[in-house]
């Protein structure tokens, strides 16, 4: 007769072991119980055959599959969400310079560690050519760790554990929008997760040893994680912690050995034979590291720039600790800082969304004290020390993954704890209700994968100036032009002028450049970064610049480019004007000319040149001007336009205004216009006055005598009074 009987499960099928081996009774993970009818053997049904339970398995499998591609898709809107800046142009300019057979630290100076760039550097010999393209890449590098970790720790932390973290971090994301950008921050992330990951289930679990798979799990998230940040350091020194603190509480409990301290020596011994093999491979990978930039003659650059330059230089301009005593101390007090200002500021959203992790911290705290207090103190650690180089900008990537991680382990322990499923959609839904309106903003800049970013107009200058495979230099480094010409980089300095790169590495930007001579320069001396203007650590490139280049301000005209701004281009003197603006269609002549100031444009004071021009194209005007050798602070507005002398009537063609600031002594300063002018043959004029210039704080034009030309249109006029002179200027295509 059959016999029905219920009986309620304490652990599930799904996480009743962990690599083959029992899980101990006092595990976390707590399935929720369900009924099952139990029969004789004689009326017990066959199991399903080998196809069916395939079929079976993929129909599940490819659910699961197709759940990571949502998560790649939800990543879409973040490609054009952010405008790429320097952290994410180092990896990708690191990248191209190894996809062009370089080596980091050799052929491309770096403050980082270099495994990012190899990454990136795969997609590049594989013909990526573009941010966007790029970041699609990073994309489904990222959600392929999401799937590995699913697959790999699903029977220990549960499924709704490892599908919840990746909705909640990628829809998070939209706070800051850098996050979606090519970042080391992210593979560090993943990196350090893993790592926690294994701790946990060593933590929770008694392995004679530990498994093969682990062993290379860990070994490869410490490898990637101090690999793209160097920072990581101190979260696996936590984790590290954390193990010792665990063999020393499971040797006082009596759990392995005595309970007393020869106990203890017992459980170290067994600890150190537990993980021979993983110091064995980390000792592996970090002699093949180190055999690769041997061999690459980098060893000794890599030493410093990597390691040496981040405690004796880059520490001096930021604040931070140069010794590893006063990291850990200050990572204590950072954290600390991080929950005051949150809390503090909960009116408004991203305060709100901190403050939820912040409690996900410490309630994950609690809540694995009860299984073990070594790994609730190393819970504590890992993630003030996660955030060892920032908890709210894009630098607490990994802080915040693990944070999620915390939040999404305890919904589903909630869950399974309350016997309730309906706990884990509400949840869910409302975390997608708080985060898909700032998500879908990113909608908006969406403009397809191939041209998500326009081009930028500093490549007017290097399509025409500079020859394909020639060489240009940009202080600031624009990636998205570097990709959109077939230009080479001048300098293996290719991240910016920051004040700390300067410091270590402008003898070697100088001697670049004096090599490879680019036709180009992008620098401008007002550039501010953190606090530190260009012009006050680079008066070695000024020089350079003053002694081989000529500087043009630009602002090209936006129905072409993408951006309208100005910025300042020098170009190599073997160039010159000639080549820059191809026909002077107007010049004064000053041969034998007397030259005289027409005295400081401050005040209401007006400075009017009329000419005669030919039918032309016009596209720039050269004025000569004065600064009476000092540094003005002031303005010039700069007019360029149509005469009509019957009517007296002026049609303004162009309008731009000049920084007095910018202004050399006794120099022709040109000014581009927006769009090159088809103008008719006629009678033009300029106009040159002021806003905000006073005298002592002024600058003039100089002019030279006889001016009147044999059409008798050439006048000029001062404050309406007409002079005998002329202004010295030209006027080009």
């Amino acid at each position: 007769m059959s016999d029905f009987r219920s009986a309620p499960e304490t652990v599930s099928s799904e996480t009743a072991s962990v690599e083959g081996r029992p899980l101990d009774q006092a595990s976390p993970v707590v399935a929720r119980p369900k009924t099952r009818a139990t029969f004789p053997a004689s009326e017990v049904e066959e199991k399903p055959g080998i196809l069916a339970r395939a079929l079976r398995t993929l129909r599940h499998e490819r659910g699961i599959l197709a759940f990571f591609l949502l998560i790649f898709l939800l990543m879409m809107p973040y490609l054009t969400f952010a405008t790429p800046f320097v952290d994410e142009l180092d990896n990708l300019v690191g990248a191209l310079a190894v996809a062009d057979g370089g080596t980091v630290y050799k052929d491309f100076f770096s403050q980082h560690t270099p495994l990012m760039y190899y990454i990136m550097g795969l997609f590049a010999r594989m013909g990526v050519s573009s941010v966007a393209g790029f970041r699609v890449c990073f994309y489904a590098i990222i959600a392929s760790f999401f799937l590995f970790i699913y697959y790999r720790y699903k029977k220990t932390f549960g499924t709704r554990t490892l599908l919840l973290l990746p909705v909640l971090f990628v829809l998070d994301m939209a706070r800051n929008p850098l996050v979606g950008t090519v970042l080391s921050d992210m593979v560090q992330s993943m990196a350090l997760l893993v790592l926690y990951l294994e701790f946990f289930r060593f933590a929770t679990s008694k392995p004679q040893r530990l498994p093969k798979s682990s062993t290379v799990a860990i070994a490869l998230a410490i490898f990637f994680a101090v690999g793209t940040a160097l920072m990581s350091v101190y979260a696996v020194a936590a984790i590290f912690l954390g193990v010792v603190l665990v063999e020393i509480e499971r040797a006082r409990a009596g759990g392995e050995g005595n309970a007393d301290w020869h106990g203890v020596v017992t459980s170290s011994k067994r600890l150190l034979g537990r993980f021979t093999p993983l110091a064995g491979l980390l000792l592996a990978l970090l002699a093949l590291y180190t055999a690769y930039f041997a061999l690459k003659h980098a060893l000794r650059a890599m030493i410093y720039q990597a390691f040496t330059f981040n405690t004796e230089i880059y520490p001096k301009y930021l604040g931070i600790a140069s010794t590893p005593a006063g990291t850990v101390l200050n990572g204590l007090v950072q954290y600390a800082e991080y929950v005051a200002a949150t809390f503090s500021q909960l009116y408004t959203f991203s305060s709100l969304v901190s403050a939820v992790l912040i409690v996900g911290n410490v309630a994950m705290c609690c809540y694995v004290f009860k299984f073990s207090s070594a790994l609730s103190v190393a819970t504590a650690l890992f993630t003030v020390y996660t955030g060892i180089r920032g908890y709210a900008d894009f630098h607490g990537t990994a802080y915040t993954m693990f944070s999620w991680f915390c939040v999404a382990y305890l919904v589903e322990r909630v869950v399974l704890e309350a016997r309730d499923r309906r706990a884990v959609f509400a949840t869910i839904l409302l975390f997608v209700l708080c985060f898909a309106p700032t998500w879908g903003a990113g909608l908006k800049g969406v403009h397809g994968l191939t041209h998500a970013f326009d081009r930028r107009a500093s490549s007017y200058y290097l399509e025409k100036y500079v020859p394909s495979g020639g060489y240009f230099f940009d202080a600031s480094m624009d990636v998205q032009t570097y990709l959109d010409n077939d230009v080479r980089r001048a300098s293996r300095v290719a991240s910016g002028l920051a004040p700390w790169i300067a410091e270590a590495y402008m003898p070697d930007v100088i001697s670049d450049i004096e090599n490879n001579k680019p036709n180009v320069v992008f620098y401008d001396p007002n550039d501010e970064v953190w606090g530190h203007r260009y012009s006050e650590y680079s008066q070695p490139l000024q020089a350079l610049l003053d002694r081989d280049y000529v500087y043009y301000p630009y602002s090209d005209a936006a129905e072409t480019y993408s951006d309208a701004e100005s910025a300042r281009v020098w170009i190599r003197k073997g160039i010159g004007v000639d080549q820059l603006f191809s026909e002077v269609v107007y010049a004064t002549s000053t041969a034998d000319a007397t030259m005289a100031p027409a005295g400081e444009i401050a005040g209401q004071t007006e400075i009017l040149q009329t000419f005669d021009l030919a039918a032309s194209d016009v596209g720039a005007a050269s004025v000569d001007v004065a600064t009476y050798s000092r540094t003005n602070t002031s303005h010039l507005n700069f007019e360029f336009g149509q005469l009509n002398v019957a009517d007296n009537v002026k049609t303004p063609l162009y309008k731009g205004t000049i920084d007095a600031a910018e202004l050399k002594d006794n120099a022709m300063h040109t000014v581009k216009f927006d769009q090159e002018l088809n103008v008719p043959a006629g009678q033009y004029y300029i106009r040159l006055t002021t806003d905000d210039a006073t005298p002592g704080n002024a600058v003039t034009v100089w002019t030279a005598d006889g001016g009147e030309s044999a059409g008798g249109a050439d006048h000029l006029f001062v404050n309406g009074k007409e002079s005998p002179a002329e202004m010295n200027f030209q006027i080009m295509n």
